[in-house]
This record gives structure tokens, C-alpha cells and sequence, in this order.
């Protein structure tokens, strides 16, 4: 690989590039622009930067980070790290729903399969990586989402990191032929592939790898899939209901090349929310974010990890009095409670004492009374810390009529964080451990009879070694906070209730069309006249393509039209080339090798009266222009074309020098490293 030297701050990087001499003095010949984005963090003070949506890209890290609109990109390469430059993408349309909630069942079907929740670190930093888990059947064991298609080609993307599972199958069915694949996540390779169907690999850190499989599709409804398998091409067999894969970040991209555009959350632009809702702060101090205010929370286990921005749908806090166990909806049994007594999650003193009583050989708790409806899921969530003593809990949702008594249930160990008992009938728990000590404790389970409201439903123990009914002391105790009894299949964010039950309402966002705005840099202006030279030049672009079948643009020079123009690209056959039109008229169109894949390659051009040439790694000779009008330009953009298709990959350095090279220079150029 070529490795173009950069001018920076008045010094030279390599040996003894062209505008040196042979003992590495500058000489004459300096380019007026040197452009390095490898590495940047920033882009040259007159390039003008645009970009309609937020976007995202690999950082130094390996991780996923997100920008804002109008923010610039330097990529690396996940694995390597390697800086790959200044990232340039097509304005493309997402078209997956759920692409971080594959559990959300209104978007996703699970077919032979669950998915749970929150149970890895995900690509970009955050803990909301999920486990697709098998059944015990004998089938196959998937998660899909119907979509309808387009005649155009298609790229179906997931991230996956192996656990009891390594194999999986990425799908594309159109309605008429299913384009699909296997992958190894243990060991970041392809499998058996369908025919017409084209697929990438791109290996992450941490273990993870993204997979995707593209083809044209007819116009037609159909699926995307995502399903385990036991082994390269079978993903059909008998499950163990334990066994799974991590996934995270699905994506389908209309796309003009084989390859998916980065990563887009399918929800990403923050529009609204009709009611407060609670967050995690960088403290892990539980936060209230106002009505139609962005939520970027943290993982309170986790709080050196970035942030994520939080997406619920609505939900509602059934319980009345979330902070107050002494209201008439909590019966006591053989304890005391005591209101406000220490600090509470949030950084008030709201959370209440429960003090178990002397009585021997029972039971030390309180009983929530709630309704529930045959069929549907529910799950109960509270705060929870020991105070005096060695206590610990145990949760359970209803009774033998309405969950199946001794069946429904979790106890804790409060000292740890640990799991010690569950009941079978448990469809989902969890235990996240906050700052002080203090965890949030939930338990979901499926009413198998409806309940009417008054009645007993959910139950909280204090715990004494193994079991919940002991003699009591008369001193041991727990602090409780911020109860919650939601209709849902998980515990959301805590919804503070006072008197009456309470909405969260759902977040909205939106990705406008479901598409990312392409990239766009120019320099134009004042600044434009200050380095250009109408009359001839040299151009050097350092860049990444994409094999496609649209023109992808690396740079372009013109004067805000198609008429008058100067452009280095790559055309539908996968030439690069670089040409010149004036007044509308083409003068020059140079033609070099052919793009096979997203290696860096360097392009170097030059231009001037009846003398234009150009030469490219991939086809290292020079090919002149002898008969050619040069057009009078007054802007650069890079890495696009005016409106038409962008790069779409990385343009790691740009140099012009405002005079014609030689040809021993442009080989030099190109050879350098």
C-alpha cells in the first residue's frame, strides 16, 4: 500500500518526498493544500462541513460513537484501530424497525425463540447487547421482521458475538427466492451461501463480528431473519431453551454496492415525549428528564461506558404510591414500616425503613394489592437495600390462582447482587446494582387467571438464610423505594407515582425517511482562491472504494455546476477515472484499473491546456490527455460530487499542488511509503 507523505505545520512526513530534495530539503515544489484525515481530529479551518442527520462511526477504540448533524467522521478500523480517515457516505434508506430491540414483539417475531435483554455489551460501548436464546423444539429458531422490498439490491446486516451458539443465518427472503448465509461468530467466517447472494465480514473487538448478506431483490413482500444454528448449513435441530448468540444492531440497507453503510440506529433523532420520564446521570444518581427532553442514560454498573440514549414505549405505574410503603395498598405482615428514613436512589431521603417484628416461625414482608388479566405479562419492579442486619429478599407476583404459587419468584442475595432462587414460571428477572449499595430488583411472569383489584397480589419477604418464614429479631431490616407494577414483559424506567397511577409516554423519535444525508466537505470562497491555480495543477487523493454499480465520487472541482468541472471517481464498471467538462462539454475522460474491494489506493491527477494525465495504484501508468480546455472552478467539495453519489468510504489524505508535476513525480507520488 502506497503511502502518500503529508505536509503538516511546515514539516514533511516520509522520505524525502517530491517537494524535497535528496538530503530531505523543501524545495520549490510544495503543495498548496495538505489535507491528512487519517487520525484527524478535525478538518482544515476552510473546508466547510454539512450533514443533514446524525451519523455514526468506529472510534479509536474499536467502538461505535455517534455524531450529530453536521459532524465530520475519522474512522478506524474496529479491529486494527488504524485510522482510515475522513468517512463519506451515500444518503441511503434504513428500512429495519427495532434494530437494538429485537425483543420488542410488536416489531419482531420470534419463532422457536426468545430474546433477552441488557445481557452484554454492545459494539458501541453501552449494556444493551441482547441474547437470542433457542427453544426445545425441534425446529428452527429465528427472530424475523416482515418488510417489503424494492428492485433494487439489498444488504441485511446484525452484529454477533458467539456464546453456546457460534452459528447463525442471515436471511433475505423477497417473497420469491431467500438469499441467506451461515457464519461462524466463534471464528469470524462464512459458511454455505445461497446463490446470488453476496456477503461481508467485518471483525470488531471484544469478540464481535458484523455480518451481512446483500442481493438484488424483486418488488415484492417478504422477511429478514436472523436464526441460530447448530452448524454450518443446519438450522433446523432440537434445542436446549438455554443455548443462544449475542446480537445487536440489525440493519437493512437499500444500497448500491454489496457492502452495508454504518451503523444507523433505527431510531436516532429525538422528537418528543409527552411526560417526564427517569434516567441514569453519569453518577448513576436517578435522574427526571422534562417533558420532550432527551434521555442519555448510563449504566449505573457501568459508568465508565458511554452513554445511550434511552427509547421506551409508553408504560404505566399501576401502583399509587411508589415512594410511600405506608399507603393502604401494601399490607404489612409482621413488620414495621417507617417513611423517609435514608437516601434514596435519586438523592432524596424518600426511602422507607421495613422492619421485620420478634414474631417466630412466619412470614416478614408486605403484600401489594393489584388486578392483573389472564394472558398478559406483568412484572414488578422495586429499590432495595439492606439496612441493619443480613437480610434478603424475595419476590413473588400473585398467588397458586393468578402466577402458580411457588412458582413465581426470585430471591436475592443483597450483599452480592446474586440470584440465589427462581420460581419456573419466571419469564424474565432482573438485578442492577446502583451506586450505595442500593439494586433495582424485577420480576416478570405471565397471569394465567384475572384478578380483580383489591384482591392480594404481589408479595415481598424478607429473606433469613433459606427460607422466607424464620424467627424475626426485631431489628433487621430493609430499605425499599420506587415500587413498580407494570403491564410488560420487563421492567422499564422507574415511573414516580403520588396518589394515582401514572404514564410514561413513549418516546418519539424519527429518522427522516428512514435515511442518512450523505456527507458532504467543500471549501469554496476566498479561501478556495488562496490555494488554487486555474491554469494547471496537480491532484493526489488517498481513498477506500466501494465496488458498486453507481459512480462514486472521491473529489470534485467546479464552480457550483455540472457544466464546469474537474472530478476524480470511480465510474459504473468500477474504473476509476478522472475527467473534465467545460461550458457542459467534456474535454478529458482518463480511465485506470478496476476496484475490487475497499483497499486504499492512491489516485493522482493532473491538468492543464491540452495536458492532462492521470495515474492510480491499481494501474500504475500514465494515461495523457492532449487536447483538452481546462474550466474555471471556484469550489473543492471532497468526497462527493455536487448532488450526485458520494464515495462511500474513506478519504484518508487529499494534496494539491498548484502547478504541474513531472511524470517522475507523479510515479514518485505514487510510490512513496
Amino acid at each position: 500500500m502506497a503511502v502518500i507523505p503529508v505536509l503538516e505545520k511546515g514539516s514533511y512526513v516520509g522520505a524525502n518526498p517530491p517537494w524535497t530534495d535528496k538530503y530531505g530539503n523543501l524545495t520549490d515544489t510544495m503543495p498548496a493544500l495538505a489535507l491528512n484525515f487519517a487520525g484527524s481530529m478535525g478538518l482544515d479551518s476552510r473546508i466547510t462541513f454539512t450533514r443533514a442527520s446524525p451519523a455514526s462511526y468506529y472510534g479509536s477504540d474499536g467502538y461505535i460513537r455517534y455524531v450529530t448533524n453536521n459532524i465530520p467522521r475519522f474512522d478506524c478500523n474496529p479491529y486494527t484501530l488504524e485510522p482510515k480517515g475522513f468517512l463519506v457516505e451515500d444518503d441511503v434508506s434504513v428500512n429495519i424497525n427495532g434494530s437494538e430491540t429485537i425483543n420488542n414483539t410488536s416489531i419482531w417475531t420470534a419463532n422457536n425463540s426468545q430474546v433477552y435483554v441488557d445481557v452484554d455489551t454492545a459494539p458501541d460501548g453501552s449494556l444493551f447487547a441482547e441474547k437470542l436464546v433457542e427453544d426445545s423444539n425441534t425446529a428452527t429458531h429465528s427472530v424475523t421482521q416482515a418488510k417489503t422490498f424494492t428492485a433494487v439490491q439489498h444488504s441485511f446486516s446484525i452484529y454477533v458475538k458467539a456464546d453456546t451458539r457460534s452459528w447463525i443465518k442471515l436471511s433475505i427472503y423477497d417473497g420469491i427466492s431467500t438469499f441467506s448465509a451461515y457464519f461462524d461468530a466463534s471464528t469470524g467466517t462464512v459458511g454455505t451461501t445461497a446463490a446470488s447472494t453476496t456477503t461481508t465480514i467485518t471483525q470488531l473487538q471484544n469478540g464481535w463480528y458484523r455480518f451481512s448478506v446483500s442481493a438484488t431483490t424483486a418488488a415484492a413482500a417478504g422477511t429478514v431473519g436472523i436464526g441460530l444454528a447448530s452448524a454450518d448449513n443446519t438450522d433446523s435441530y432440537l434445542g436446549d431453551d438455554v443455548s443462544g448468540v449475542y446480537i445487536w444492531g440489525a440493519q437493512l440497507d437499500a444500497v448500491s454496492s454489496s457492502y452495508p453503510t454504518s451503523y444507523i440506529p433505527s431510531t436516532i433523532t429525538f422528537t418528543s415525549r409527552a411526560r417526564v420520564a427517569t434516567y441514569y446521570d453519569e453518577n448513576g444518581t436517578l435522574q427526571s428528564a422534562a417533558i420532550n427532553t432527551v434521555r442519555n442514560t448510563y449504566n449505573p454498573e457501568k459508568l465508565y461506558l458511554s452513554p445511550k440514549t434511552l427509547v421506551e414505549s409508553s408504560g404505566t405505574n399501576y401502583i399509587l404510591n411508589s415512594e410511600d410503603i405506608s399507603g393502604a395498598e401494601w399490607t404489612p405482615g409482621n413488620t414495621t414500616r417507617v417513611s423517609n428514613t435514608t437516601t434514596a436512589p435519586d438523592g432524596t431521603v424518600t426511602a422507607d425503613t421495613l422492619k421485620e417484628n420478634s414474631d417466630t416461625g412466619l412470614q416478614h414482608g408486605l403484600q401489594l394489592t393489584q388486578s392483573v388479566t389472564s394472558g398478559q405479562y406483568y412484572t414488578f419492579s422495586i429499590f432495595v437495600k439492606r439496612g441493619s442486619g443480613t437480610r434478603n429478599i424475595k419476590i413473588q407476583p400473585g398467588g397458586t390462582t393468578y402466577f402458580g404459587l411457588n412458582l413465581t419468584y426470585i430471591t436475592v442475595d443483597l450483599s452480592t447482587g446474586t440470584l440465589l432462587q427462581k420460581g419456573v414460571n419466571v419469564t424474565n428477572y432482573s438485578i442492577t446494582s446502583l451506586p450505595d449499595n442500593w439494586y433495582r430488583l424485577s420480576v416478570t411472569a405471565k397471569a394465567i387467571a384475572s384478578l380483580a383489584s383489591g384482591n392480594i397480589g404481589t408479595a415481598i419477604f424478607m429473606f433469613s438464610g433459606t427460607s422466607a418464614s424464620y424467627d424475626g429479631d426485631g431489628s433487621s431490616s430493609l430499605y425499599i423505594w420506587g415500587a413498580q407494577y407494570e403491564n410488560s414483559r420487563y421492567a422499564s424506567s422507574y415511573i414516580k407515582t403520588s396518589g394515582t397511577s401514572l404514564s410514561r409516554s413513549a418516546d418519539v423519535y424519527t429518522l427522516t425517511a428512514g435515511s442518512r444525508v450523505m456527507d458532504s466537505a467543500s471549501m469554496t470562497g476566498t479561501n478556495f482562491s488562496s490555494w488554487y491555480n486555474q491554469s494547471e495543477g496537480t491532484i493526489v487523493v488517498v481513498a477506500d472504494t466501494i465496488p458498486s454499480t453507481v459512480f462514486n465520487n472521491m473529489l470534485s472541482i467546479n464552480d457550483g455546476t455540472l457544466n464546469n468541472i474537474l472530478v476524480m471517481s470511480k465510474n459504473t464498471s468500477n474504473l476509476v477515472r478522472f475527467n473534465g467538462s467545460v461550458g457542459g462539454v467534456v474535454q478529458f475522460t482518463i480511465l485506470k484499473g478496476t476496484i475490487s474491494d475497499t483497499s486504499k489506493n492512491v489516485f493522482v491527477g493532473k491538468y492543464k491546456l491540452n495536458d492532462s494525465s492521470f495515474i492510480a495504484n491499481i494501474s500504475p501508468t500514465i494515461t495523457s490527455d492532449t487536447s483538452c480546455t481546462i474550466p474555471t472552478v471556484t469550489t473543492c467539495n471532497i468526497g462527493k460530487n455536487l448532488n450526485s453519489t458520494p464515495l462511500n468510504g474513506h478519504i484518508s489524505q487529499v494534496l494539491y499542488f498548484p502547478k504541474m508535476l513531472s511524470d517522475n513525480q507523479l510515479i514518485s507520488l505514487l510510490n512513496q511509503g
